[in-house]
């Protein structure tokens, strides 16, 4: 959702959430990326088909989503917190049992 406002708000949000000095300071943050129900446009996922069709080959896959509207913000929070570990994995759905 950051995407939506302008860089000038970006900026002062980012700053506002991970400067130690002037900010909140937070150092460790869920981003998710890949499927997620916590977006604010369409849902999507690495390998959107239309309804109705698979591709077990993958050849629709694409990180381009993410790779517009998730990563930089998590780089400008790095930035802002630098030093801190990278601590990136993919969500795994919760196991029952």
């Amino acid at each position: 959702m950051l995407y939506w406002l302008s860089d000038a708000d970006r900026a002062t949000v980012m700053n506002n959430l991970f400067d130690p000095a002037t900010g909140a300071g937070i150092s460790f943050l869920r981003q998710p990326i890949g499927a997620s129900d916590f977006v604010a446009d369409k849902d999507y996922s690495f390998d959107d088909v239309p309804a109705g069709q698979t591709d077990y080959s993958l050849s629709h896959f694409s990180i381009a989503h993410d790779e517009a509207k998730i990563l930089p913000f998590a780089a400008a929070g790095e930035e802002t917190q630098p030093g801190d570990p990278d601590r990136r994995q993919p969500v795994e759905p919760r196991r029952r049992g």
